[in-house]
């Protein structure tokens, strides 16, 4: 069995695990692992077993995507042999998108319990080149939207669609947000925007416990790897009864005032996310 994870990442990436939350171990098992930045490695106190993990760690991205944007992931054992891996991986596109800072907070998490989703995001700039956002759960986690109002804006500067049909619930596993089509143009200044609605907690949280808020060039983006998609960021959830941050929770009125700073990490990092499939 694998107890050592390695990641190589392309030329450019700087993947950090050691600063504080740095490093989210969403199902790696045996608790948080003693860790090495450069070039990662993910040292585990238990080992892995047959089936699917996640974990999420803070990278640096060079300014442009590099010629060989490939990702090696390396599962070795306590004597340092590889035991599986995964060799050329595919890394996204890097864009020029001044959004930042993607933050998920919630108001419980008991199995089979309600409770309140907060997603947020950062624009730096002004932007005018989306028609939608769009906020994709993990699986077995479904929203609990039951009229357009359990869905709410906490900052009355975001351009919504008028009416109140602006939050596309249809599917149960994501919510889509209009953005004001009215206009040839429609501009998002920069600030800080967060959204919240209800949602189902599940009996267990899934081992790819991944959120993305993803900011769609088109109203018909449906999931992060759309082409119609922009950039999508991806976001580790929560255990079964873990406490959200503070810093996640919104204290003002839907869209009556601006909402709260957000936090989570530096301008220039972004979180990485890779899920392995052990074999042994």
């Amino acid at each position: 069995a694998g107890s050592m994870i390695s990641v190589v990442p392309p030329a450019g990436f700087l993947l950090t695990c050691s600063m504080e939350g740095a490093l989210k171990t969403i199902s790696l098992p045996g608790g948080r692992p003693n860790c090495i930045d450069d070039p990662l490695q993910l040292q585990l106190r238990e080992p892995l077993t047959r089936g699917t993990y996640a974990f999420a760690v803070t990278v640096d991205l060079p300014p442009q995507k590099p010629q060989v944007n490939t990702f090696n992931i390396m599962i070795q054992d306590q004597y340092n042999n590889i035991v599986d891996a995964a060799y050329g991986i595919f890394g996204q596109e890097i864009m020029n998108m001044p959004a930042e800072r993607p933050t998920l907070g919630w108001s419980r998490a008991e199995p089979g319990q309600p409770t309140m989703i907060t997603v947020g995001i950062t624009f730096r700039e002004v932007v005018s080149s989306l028609q939608a956002l769009l906020i994709v759960l993990p699986e077995l986690f479904q929203h609990d939207v039951q009229i357009p109002i359990d869905v709410q804006n906490y900052n009355p500067r975001f351009p919504l669609a008028p009416g109140l049909d602006w939050a596309d619930t249809q599917e149960p596993d994501r919510i889509k947000i209009f953005l004001d089509d009215s206009e040839d143009v429609t501009v998002i200044p920069a600030d800080t925007y967060r959204f919240s609605f209800p949602a189902l907690m599940p009996p267990d949280v899934p081992r790819k416990n991944i959120w993305f808020i993803c900011l769609c060039a088109d109203r018909s983006c449906k999931q992060p790897g759309d082409r119609q998609v922009a950039v999508s960021f991806p976001m580790a959830g929560f255990k079964l009864y873990e406490v959200a941050p503070e810093s996640t929770k919104v204290s003002a009125s839907p869209a009556k005032r601006r909402a709260l700073p957000s936090i989570f990490g530096a301008a220039t990092t972004m979180l990485a996310l890779v899920v392995l499939h052990a074999f042994s």
